[in-house]
């Protein structure tokens, strides 16, 4: 089963779009979070996203959004964009970001799937070797 496997679409539907017109066939989508934020369409985004069989987490922008993230760690620019996506959001849009797992989500008890990394699910970006490898012995103990 062919699977798309998609993040940060910060509420870009062209690039979205654009993304899933190049995947050609696929079954299923697991989103890895911030489906929401910078652009200016996110419900665009999150319906579009809702046309197709959907696995999804939130990620940090998602959850700014929803109010369950505190803004401190926000840039100026992206705190702006949380407050314009949580003014122009649908409430049915907002009742789906805020409906999604915050963290973690574990898929048939094979695979878990997080906005950044296992260490920390919504803020720590895997840059360098060191980082990953830190995360790969996390998870190995973790989750066995």
């Amino acid at each position: 089963m062919r699977i798309l496997l998609i993040s940060d679409i910060h509420s870009n539907l062209a690039a979205l779009n654009a993304v899933i017109k190049d995947a050609g066939d696929f079954r299923q989508v697991w989103c890895l979070g911030d489906v929401v934020g910078y652009g200016p369409e996110p419900n665009e985004c999150i319906n579009r996203l809702r046309e197709f069989d959907l696995t999804c987490v939130a990620g940090n922008h998602d959850l700014g959004v929803t109010g369950k993230a505190g803004l401190w760690d926000f840039t100026q620019d992206a705190r702006e964009m949380i407050f314009w996506t949580r003014h122009n959001l649908t409430s049915s849009n907002r009742d789906w970001l805020e409906a999604l797992p915050d963290t973690m989500l574990n898929i048939r008890n094979e695979i878990s799937i997080v906005h950044a990394s296992p260490r920390d699910p919504l803020w720590e970006y895997i840059v360098d070797p060191g980082v990953a490898r830190s995360n790969l012995d996390f998870s190995l103990h973790a989750f066995v």
